[in-house]
């Protein structure tokens, strides 16, 4: 009926606005950022450019600020809730959990030097929060007479709360990834390769 294809249609928009918009702007964050970074750091190296090695550093640094940002923008964000976004999209990039023997013993925000090994959401953790935290800012946004304060708070304790919430079950999932990976490279050439080729497509 109608009511099916209202819901549809919305349906539609919201994942183009996030899985298409969203997703292909952080693309363009990781790439003139961490991507850049390493392609920086393979030149100095073979040209023998330190400074390079430099500018490397900070554009790698910048990993979760640059998503953040280009997030927001693709999603409309007014600029308060973009500028916040950099923060946010920092700290989920940071954010993850403890791990032991394959299972999350520490619900951690960074690394505390549990036993364990600490493994960061990154790029993926920074995509969920930062559209959690930008469409929410972006419902307080120019809403009050103290917009300066009310949109950078309510945006950086909503990415701050995303990010302690879905960081450490995205550093998780990355890990089973990551040990399915490994595994596959244990099998025939052929059936390596497609494993490893539709996984990391997918991803």
């Amino acid at each position: 009926g109608k009511g099916d294809f209202v819901v549809k249609e919305k349906l539609k928009k919201y994942l183009h606005r996030y899985f298409i918009d969203a997703m292909g702007a952080m693309a363009l964050g990781l790439f003139a950022s961490l991507l850049i970074g390493t392609i920086f750091d393979t030149v100095a190296t073979y040209a023998n450019l330190p400074f390079l090695a430099t500018v490397a550093s900070y554009a790698k640094a910048a990993t979760g600020m640059a998503i953040g940002v280009a997030i927001a923008h693709a999603l409309g964000a007014h600029p308060l809730v973009m500028f916040s976004a950099a923060a946010v999209g920092a700290m989920a990039n940071a954010m993850g959990a403890v791990m032991l023997d394959g299972a999350i013993i520490s619900w951690a925000a960074t690394a505390k030097g549990e036993q364990g090994v600490f493994y960061s959401a990154g790029p993926a953790g920074a995509f969920f929060a930062v559209i959690i935290a930008a469409e929410i800012g972006q419902v307080v946004s120019k809403k009050t007479k103290v917009d300066i304060l009310v949109t950078p708070v309510v945006t950086l304790l909503v990415g701050f709360f995303a990010s302690w919430a879905l960081c450490p079950i995205v550093s998780y999932i990355m890990y089973y990834l990551g040990v399915f990976i490994a595994t596959a490279t244990t099998f025939a050439p052929l059936v390596m390769g497609i494993i490893v080729s539709v996984v990391v497509g997918v991803i």
